[in-house]
């Protein structure tokens, strides 16, 4: 199999060996969308469901939703024989998950590079974070998951991706500032999204971790753990088909 990854900052696409493979039908690009929001957690079949039909499902949405898992399945593990286990678009119980690595979805990349950067803030090595704040520049091309269905767990998504992209600016404003780049700080701030200074950074950089809206906390942004990308939601996901 070659190797997958897919994008949600500008619009929601499956690339394989960086070539374009697309996703043909809303329902298969909203399934796909919601999955990719869900980061590796278990989503249930009604709010699947709930996402592609507008909280107003139809009778036949649950063997509609299942021709859409297997045709994204076929995209997305095209060598995957007949009964073979899937091993990313799993099954558990009654949802599904997408175990996608953290480095083959952009908006995750895109997260870890603003832990980077205020890691490399924090450690006095202003050079590697202004390196690193270029690359958090380039991979974000527009709003994320521009192009798909208006579900809630998308909303949140988004909603957590766009702090994350305030705090990549405090923060590339902090590393100018720590590079004597007092100047062009000065002229970004003028048309950049304004913000509330370095306390509602950290603020939104903790929201933008736990996914919390609407929170006081203005603590110090803590380097997230690594761990498994196995699917979560009272236990990890069995790979059935």
């Amino acid at each position: 199999m070659g190797e997958i990854r897919f994008t949600v900052l500008g619009r929601v696409a499956l690339f394989v060996d960086d070539i374009e493979i697309p996703v043909r039908g809303r329902r298969e690009r909203a399934v796909l969308a919601m999955l990719l929001a869900g980061r590796r957690r278990v989503l249930s079949v009604d709010r699947l469901s709930d996402g592609v039909w507008g909280g107003d499902p139809p009778e036949t949405a649950t063997g509609s939703l299942r021709v859409a898992i297997s045709r994204l399945r076929a995209l997305i593990e095209p060598d995957r024989t007949p009964r073979a286990a899937p091993r990313l678009l799993v099954s558990s119980g009654p949802g599904y998950a997408l175990l996608t690595r953290p480095e083959t979805v952009d908006a995750e990349r895109f997260a870890a590079l603003v832990d980077e950067i205020h890691g490399a803030l924090a450690a006095g090595e202003p050079e590697r974070a202004w390196r690193l704040c270029d690359e958090a520049d380039d991979l974000w091309v527009g709003t994320p998951y521009a192009d798909i269905v208006d579900a809630e767990l998308v909303r949140a998504e988004v909603a957590r991706l766009e702090d994350l992209r305030v705090c990549s600016l405090e923060l590339r404003a902090e590393v100018q500032l720590a590079l004597g780049r007092h100047t062009l700080v000065t002229g970004e701030r003028a048309w950049r999204r304004p913000v509330a200074g370095p306390a509602a950074a950290r603020g939104a950089r903790t929201r933008a971790v736990t996914g919390t809206r609407g929170s006081t906390a203005t603590g110090r942004l803590t380097r997230r753990k690594s761990g498994s990308p196995g699917a979560t939601r009272d236990g990890p996901a069995s790979e059935r088909s």
